[in-house]
């Protein structure tokens, strides 16, 4: 039997014996890794496409592979494909297999000998496994020790994930065809829009709220993938799939203020490249009459994950209606307050005319609201991302609703 008729017998498991996973498996492709970039992964996944290498899926059984397909299917559920962020790919990658293996194994699938499993890991998200494996790959290194984040002397990840090629990324071939084109990947000129990522973000999202209740309904949804699973789709603002991209942008960008210190001892004032990273974040909060006090509440407590996502940066924010009425400043582990709440009209207008009168130079402003006021005529020199809990549309500045 060749390695395509192989897979999809045992995708054919998981529509027998796990519902959850046979749900989510069926949103991807397969697709023979023609160009390499699987390196030596025998299987992958963009959130397209499940990419797979024959040579190197020969040895593995009927269970291994039904336990790898249900593997590449908890990526782009937990949304791994889309929260890198810059991260080390390589380290991305051991960390989000760390998050789902336990699972996994737990669920009583199998998966290939070497596996990475770490007790001490279960229940832990990607981000916070690549923290714990980044300072623990820091120290050995000191110490003059073996790097490799796999101390158990494995193969280490044993599949690949990789970043969403953004919504141009599928070629609408039928699914699973030998010899059909490998999908476009991603384009590092034109990465995915904050918006095209929370789009994405929120199939996945109902895709596995889908997969959960068919799951469910069949008592076919394990224990140990239920509080990833709601965790995963459980309603707030996706800071990270909307700000991470957005940032980045901001970041490659050439700015004359300040000019490059390099040149400005010879007389030349240049500019330079904004990538040192983020150190200044505005949040403009819209506290006015059709933002119902729940909901602001709200989005302070989801603020504070600004500050988890980006621990170097300083969070102003600029609590307004039709007029400025307070201003806080915020580090991280000095999460934000909701505390004086105010109620009245809107308008956008105080919000940047603060901004210029107080010399703020922020490296983005966001602004949370509804978009029902006036805003200015004329688009600052900075950037402007509205997450509208409203209307989708702005004079300026790029705009992701939040449903």
């Amino acid at each position: 039997m060749d390695t395509l008729k192989r897979l999809q017998a045992a995708r054919a498991s998981l529509v027998l014996n796990s519902p959850f996973f046979a749900t989510l498996a069926l949103r991807l492709k397969f697709r023979e890794d023609q160009e390499g970039l699987l390196e030596e992964h025998p299987i992958g996944t963009n959130g397209v496409d499940i990419r797979y290498n024959p040579a190197a899926l020969e040895k593995f059984n009927h269970s291994e592979l039904t336990g790898l397909i249900a593997h590449e299917a908890s990526h782009p559920a937990l949304k791994h494909h889309l929260r890198r962020e810059g991260r080390d790919s390589e380290l991305w990658n051991y960390a989000c297999d760390y998050a789902i293996n336990p699972a996994l194994i737990a669920a009583g699938f199998t998966l290939p000998d070497g596996s990475l499993n770490r007790a001490d890991f279960d229940g832990k998200s990607a981000e916070t496994i690549y923290g714990i494996l980044q300072e623990e790959t820091r120290e050995r290194e000191n110490n003059g020790q073996d790097p490799d984040p796999d101390q158990s002397g494995g193969p280490g990840p044993v599949g690949m994930v990789m970043d969403w090629p953004g919504p141009n990324g599928g070629d609408g071939a039928a699914p699973d065809m030998p010899g059909d084109p490998p999908a476009p990947d991603r384009d590092p000129t034109h990465p995915p829009t904050p918006a095209e990522i929370a789009e994405e973000s929120g199939r996945w999202d109902t895709a596995t709220a889908s997969a959960m209740l068919q799951a469910a309904g069949a008592g076919k949804l394990p224990g140990s993938l239920q509080s990833l699973a709601l965790d995963s789709i459980r309603p707030r603002v996706p800071w990270r799939d909307i700000l991470a991209p957005f940032i980045q942008q901001t970041q490659d960008d050439y700015s004359w203020f300040p000019p490059d210190r390099r040149f400005v001892s010879a007389g030349l004032f240049l500019p330079s490249l904004s990538g040192e990273g983020i150190k200044k974040i505005t949040l403009a909060v819209d506290t006015s009459g059709s933002m119902p006090p729940a909901l602001v509440s709200e989005i302070m407590g989801e603020a504070a994950e600004i500050l988890e996502f980006w621990p170097g940066a300083t969070l102003e924010v600029i609590y307004h209606h039709s007029a400025v009425y307070r201003v806080e400043t915020y580090e991280s582990g000095n999460p934000p307050e909701l505390g004086e709440y105010e109620s009245g009209g809107t308008d956008f207008r105080p919000v940047f005319e603060h901004i210029d009168r107080e010399g703020l130079r922020p490296d983005c402003v966001v602004m949370l609201t509804d978009l029902e006021g006036p805003c200015p005529e004329t688009a600052p020199d900075y950037p402007v991302l509205w997450v509208s809990y409203g209307r989708d549309a702005a004079p300026f500045g790029e705009v992701v609703k939040i449903n």
